[in-house]
């Protein structure tokens, strides 16, 4: 019965990790912002795939996945229920899930914080570069870390540090003291930046299996009727 927990308890942190980045892309792309970690500074080739898209997909193809998986537990823990011990540890598995589930939260809070303020600095492209007025060029910011290693002072960067009341106020991805287990509901606001879903309970994921896996087939069908737009552009460009 342990085994089976630990199994469960792993495939539902897996579950809930790639929902996350699915919620997450979801928002970045509604309110129009890139995350440094897909910025790039050269412009990709006419013909390469959409990355957006095919990340999301990946997330969605991993998360489907999970939750069979995780359904299949379910079932086989389901025979245990009547032993000592099955409700404590059912309870210290829960509030582990929803202890990770609020750091993984957090990081996503404070990151999408940081997005904010390079698109309000207009520095999206140039975040890791600061002008130097000695030599009078763009140069780029050593971690702090790697400065603290040989002993340097590191230097302090223009953009502004969030306190702890400002990232708990972020109405990106979730509001405040919002649980995993509350109802999921949609601020008012429509495409206002920083106005987006909240957080999705774990009941809605696991019901939303078929919904997901009816969305993924419609999302490869668009996909398809894209790629054949494109190559009927191709031809009648060559034909021309």
């Amino acid at each position: 019965m342990m085994d089976l927990f630990k199994k469960f308890q792993k495939l539902s942190l897996k579950e809930l990790k790639a929902w996350w980045e699915i919620s997450t892309l979801e928002n970045y792309i509604e309110v129009e912002y890139v995350h440094r970690g897909l910025q790039l500074k050269k412009c990709p080739a006419f013909d390469l795939q959409d990355t957006d898209v095919m990340q999301e997909w990946k997330y969605k193809k991993e998360q489907n996945r999970l939750n069979i998986e995780i359904e299949e537990i379910k079932g086989q823990l389901n025979a245990y229920q009547s032993m000592p011990g099955y409700k404590e540890r059912e309870t210290r598995m829960k509030e582990e899930l929803e202890t990770m589930a609020k750091k993984i939260m957090d990081n996503k809070q404070q990151k999408f914080l940081r997005d904010k303020v390079d698109y309000e600095n207009e520095r999206v492209y140039s975040w890791g570069m600061e002008l130097s007025k000695e030599r009078g060029r763009w140069e780029r910011i050593r971690p702090i870390l790697k400065q603290n290693k040989r002993g340097r002072q590191p230097k302090i960067s223009s953009t502004p540090v969030r306190d702890m009341d400002e990232i708990q106020g972020v109405t990106f991805l979730v509001t405040t003291d919002c649980e995993i287990e509350t109802s999921r509901e949609v601020q008012e606001g429509g495409n206002e930046k920083g106005k987006v879903k909240k957080v999705k309970t774990v009941q809605e994921r696991q019901e939303g299996i078929e919904q997901e896996s009816e969305e993924e087939d419609t999302w490869k069908e668009k996909r398809e009727k894209q790629k054949r737009g494109m190559r009927k552009l191709e031809i009648q460009k060559k034909k021309r």
